[in-house]
């Protein structure tokens, strides 16, 4: 486990920056933001300029629901790093979470994330969200058929597409969406599932 292991050896390389990172990203991963924030705080008084502590910061608060904060931290972060997709991104998915009020600044950051990475498909499902809240039906279905496209096994994009042609009044198409839904469902639950025991019921009989 990676967090038991930078526990074990957090006395020889506590002094550096990459290692609270390191250790708070593990303990985000586990959903300990408390601890986390103490790492990645902790990241960034030994190096300021960790734009990735920074940013996984963000995260963590946003997590907590501070959400103006959190797009706060961002926005500064942003304009260290204006040519990173991936905070654009997020900044546009934490605003909006934040309420309809801050929606128009997440559309133009999610669209500043896809002038730097065409395509990008998570950006795309934000933007696709934030159109679909705004009643930007038609605007958000050509996005996630793009999506679904490029990431036909991407199961949220045909939960949101299945939403997307029921308010545009294609239940036949809304149909189709839940079906690939209910069957990619399935198939991570057979993904999931734990091995059958070797053998089985015969050969337990002829132990």
């Amino acid at each position: 486990m990676a967090r038991s292991f930078l526990l074990a050896i957090q006395p020889r390389f506590e002094q550096y920056p990459e290692f609270h990172y390191s250790l708070g990203l593990a303990y985000y991963n586990f959903a300990d933001t408390t601890k986390a924030e103490k790492e990645l705080e902790e990241a960034l008084r030994l190096d300021p300029n960790l734009d990735r502590a920074r940013f996984l910061l963000a995260a963590c608060v946003a997590t907590d629901g501070d959400f103006p904060k959190a797009a706060e931290m961002l926005r500064r972060l942003i304009k260290d790093h204006p040519n990173n997709a991936i905070y654009w991104t997020t900044l546009g998915d934490i605003l909006r979470k934040s309420g309809s009020a801050n929606r128009p600044e997440a559309l133009r950051a999610c669209q500043r994330a896809l002038a730097i990475e065409p395509g990008n498909p998570h950006t795309q499902f934000v933007m696709a969200n934030i159109l679909l809240e705004a009643g930007d039906f038609a605007g958000a279905r050509a996005l996630l058929e793009r999506l679904e496209r490029v990431s036909p096994k991407e199961l949220e994009a045909h939960v949101t597409l299945a939403r997307v042609y029921g308010r545009l009044g294609r239940p036949d198409l809304a149909r189709k969406e839940t079906k690939i839904v209910n069957k990619l469902r399935e198939d991570q639950a057979s993904e999931n599932a734990p091995p059958a025991p070797k053998g089985g019921s015969d050969s337990l009989e002829q132990r």
